[in-house]
């Protein structure tokens, strides 16, 4: 049960007391007790121990609090995210996909708008996008 049978004692990490007067532990429910997503590009939170795992919708990569973890996520457009303990759930943000697939260089090329999981390039007159 991840603890030691006791009142009012400490549970392992990664469990909580069921209750003040219970003698048991339980598996933290790290996704309710720290946080997932409240925004409707969340697809699942998997609890774990002392560990939760957050996965987006498509279309959408795991941020992070953490700026060198976030960096990452953004580049490759990681959908999901293993956090321990309570670290900091920044939510799914909209994947770039014009900095993600690329649309610059080409000179005939206008502008390029993003959209969930697509983009629209915009070429100049007389050419088209290929």
């Amino acid at each position: 049960d991840g603890g030691v049978e006791c009142k009012n004692c400490k549970c392992n990490i990664g469990y909580q007391s069921t209750s003040p007067l219970t003698t048991s532990c339980s598996l933290t429910d790290n996704c309710a007790k720290y946080g997932w997503s409240s925004d409707n590009h969340f697809l699942k939170c998997d609890n774990g121990l002392n560990r939760r795992t957050i996965t987006c919708k498509a279309g959408y990569y795991a941020s992070s609090a953490d700026a060198t973890i976030e960096k990452s996520q953004k580049a490759g457009a990681i959908a999901s995210i293993t956090l321990e303990g309570s670290a900091v759930f920044a939510g799914c943000k909209q994947n770039d996909n014009c900095d993600l697939y690329k649309w610059n260089g080409d000179a005939k090329v206008i502008k390029c708008d993003n959209g969930v999981n697509t983009r629209t390039i915009t070429c100049a007159a007389g050419y088209w996008a290929q």
